[in-house]
């Protein structure tokens, strides 16, 4: 009995508890059930702005991609990607890459129209100087790899090898090899040929752009000359190559036919010497006599 009248009393004890709580809290009780709401409301407020903020990061490079599809990237999609999200790390790679489609073809149309390829160095210039100070590094180690190359390509090799200085990161040896080759006279030679020579054709370019690797002989006059000059001068060059191959064929021929007269001459004074041999053969063999009658 002791028991069960002190688990009754602690039961009560309890309610008694309970019933004093809920009525000092009545008075409070309506700002409790609107902070609750507003706590419900804010957790699925959160998970709705993640949902949407992951979708709205998909479809950044969506765009981004789409621009990239082709085989080489779209400008203009990369330019709309860029503009559509500004200041996402989308925008900074729809940026570079653009910048890069325009060193690639600023060094195509080089020699063919410079005037446009100029100015197509010089936005990207514009575009890689900002996002050298970019907060993603890859970006930035990017940009300032790729400066460089655009100063090269404008010839400024000084300004294009104290760029190259500022590289770090994954692009830094291959920055440091380009010094190298920069201050090597025969290099500093062939930029001061391709900065002068006049336009008079396309050329193409190895790597990402901006470093003039491979040139179309055929394409490219030599310093100093018109393109009617060069023409001219590679068409007296091939018949220069046509007459020396037209000679050197006579000479071949001539020599095969003095070997064959040769041949010829020897075959005969063979047949010569032996056609006496042949004559005189039957001289040389005793006569056969018939035995007498007796």
């Amino acid at each position: 009995m002791d028991s069960q009248h002190r688990h009754e009393l602690e039961e009560n004890t309890l309610a008694s508890w309970l019933a004093d709580k809920i009525e000092v809290l009545k008075p409070q009780l309506p700002a409790i059930l609107l902070g609750l709401v507003v706590l419900v409301a804010a957790i699925i407020g959160v998970n709705s702005w993640s949902a949407s903020n992951a979708a709205a990061k998909a479809d950044r490079w969506t765009d981004f991609a789409v621009a990239l599809e082709q085989g080489n990237p779209d400008l203009v999609d990369l330019k709309t990607a860029a503009d559509n999200n500004p200041g996402t790390p989308v925008a900074e790679w729809a940026d570079a890459t653009w910048a890069d489609g325009k060193l690639y073809r600023a060094s195509q149309i080089f020699f063919s129209n410079r005037s446009e390829a100029d100015k197509a160095i010089e936005e990207a210039i514009a575009v890689y100087e900002r996002l050298v100070k970019s907060s993603h590094r890859d970006i930035a180690e990017r940009a300032t790899y790729q400066l460089g190359r655009a100063l090269e390509l404008q010839g400024k090799l000084d300004e294009a090898i104290k760029q190259y200085g500022r590289v770090t990161g994954a692009f830094a040896l291959v920055a440091k090899d380009r010094i190298l080759q920069l201050e090597s006279e025969p290099v500093k030679e062939s930029y001061e040929w391709i900065t002068a020579a006049k336009a008079t054709g396309s050329t193409t370019v190895g790597g990402t752009g901006g470093v003039l690797d491979n040139l179309d002989p055929d394409n490219i006059p030599l310093p100093d000359m018109t393109s009617e000059e060069a023409e001219s001068t590679l068409d007296a060059m091939l018949q220069d190559v046509d007459s020396e191959e037209d000679i050197a064929t006579e000479e071949t021929i001539e020599s095969e036919g003095a070997v064959e007269s040769e041949e010829a001459a020897e075959a005969e004074a063979s047949a010569d010497a032996e056609a006496p041999a042949a004559d005189e053969a039957p001289a040389t063999e005793a006569p056969t006599d018939k035995p007498a009658d007796e």
